[in-house]
Formats: structure tokens, sequence, C-alpha cells
């Protein structure tokens, strides 16, 4: 009886460690792997506002005679017509003003051109020199303004402005930084007609000025 007591408590330790070899074997169920999240976007940069640039100022006219209101008609004070040129004061049709300058080509002989010579003041070489004129009866490129560099023969075109074909008055502006001047050599505002033109054009309102 003491003998099968001994096998049975065995077979029960067997089948304990059995059990237990068994249970130790499972395999746990592989965890589902959780998505990858993007990663967080970054915060867009503010734009700081730029302060706004201040508009150019330009100082006093360096211009004589700019609205073409002294002289006789065939004599306009402070202006010179070349030779080729049809230049007379009109005192009707004006922009502004009593009085405006007809201006014309000789199309036997070149261009029409007005012109007048531009003291600069000390200090001005590197500042900004603003041209101006308002012209009327010009088609597309029949006029322009012109600042130039004249020295004997020898001109230098500095900046220019031709007529667009408006119907009324146009205003043609251009711009150049002034110049240093060596000796003989002049600054001058033009106004130009092309020749060939026919009608006359009218001029008013010229204006050079530099930048503060």
């Amino acid at each position: 009886m003491k003998g099968h007591r001994l096998l049975y408590a065995n077979l029960l330790l067997l089948l304990v460690l059995a059990g237990s070899a068994v249970l130790g074997g499972c395999t746990q169920p592989a965890k589902t792997p959780e998505p990858a999240r993007p990663p967080a976007a970054r915060p867009t940069p503010v734009q700081k506002a730029q302060p706004a640039q201040p508009a150019q100022t330009f100082g006093d006219e360096l211009l004589k005679n700019a609205s073409f209101e002294q002289g006789t008609p065939e004599k306009i004070e402070a202006w010179t017509v070349l030779p080729a040129t049809v230049g007379t004061l009109e005192q009707t049709g004006a922009a502004d003003g009593a009085a405006c300058l007809r201006l014309a080509a000789n199309p036997k002989k070149g261009y029409g051109t007005l012109q007048q010579p531009i003291d600069l003041p000390p200090g001005s070489q590197g500042k900004t020199i603003k041209a101006q004129v308002l012209i009327k009866g010009a088609k597309a490129k029949q006029a322009g303004l012109a600042l130039l560099v004249k020295s004997g023969d020898k001109e230098t075109r500095l900046a220019q402005a031709d007529t667009s074909g408006a119907a009324d008055w146009e205003t043609l502006s251009a711009t150049a930084e002034a110049p240093q001047l060596a000796v003989g050599e002049t600054l001058l505002f033009r106004v130009m007609v092309r020749p060939g033109v026919k009608a006359p054009i009218l001029v008013d309102n010229a204006s050079a000025r530099l930048s503060k």
C-alpha cells in the first residue's frame, strides 16, 4: 500500500512538472505596434514688416525761366535754340501760366534742339538730379528729354526719356547721378524733336532739381 502511494506521488509530481513546462513554453501574443506619428509641424516664422523707405525729396529749381514766361517770341530768356530748330514763345495753349514754347525741327538740318546749362552747387556729386518737362503734340518717340555732359564736340548722355504719344500734355522724367564735372565740361538739360516731324510741339514746365 505504501508502494502505491509513493508511485502515485511520483506520477502527480511528473504531471505537475509537465504542466509547468507546457505553460512555460506558451508564447505571448505579439503586441500590435502603434502607428508612427508624423513629426509636429514647425511654426511658420513670422515675417517682420520692413520699414517704409522715406520718399526722396528734391531741392530748389536749377533751371532759369523754367516755365518759358520770360522773353520775346523769338528770344527765350536763358534758353538756347540751336540753328536746326524753330522755337517761339506761344501766349496760348500753355499747360499753366501765360506762355509755353512752340518747338519744331527744320527737316533739312536735323534735330530741333532746345537746351540750357545746369549750374550744380558745391557738394552735388553723387546726389540724384531729376529732370522733367511737359510736352504736347508729339507721337511716340518724336520728342525727348535728355541730361548730358558736353565737352567740346563730345557729348555723354546720362539719362533720356522719350514721348509715348499721349494725346494731351505728357510728363517726361529722367534721373541721373550728378557727375563731377571736369574743367571744360557742362551739364545740359535738353529737349529734342526728331527731324521730319511736321506738326509743332508744345513744351512747358521744364525742371531740374537735386536730391537733398
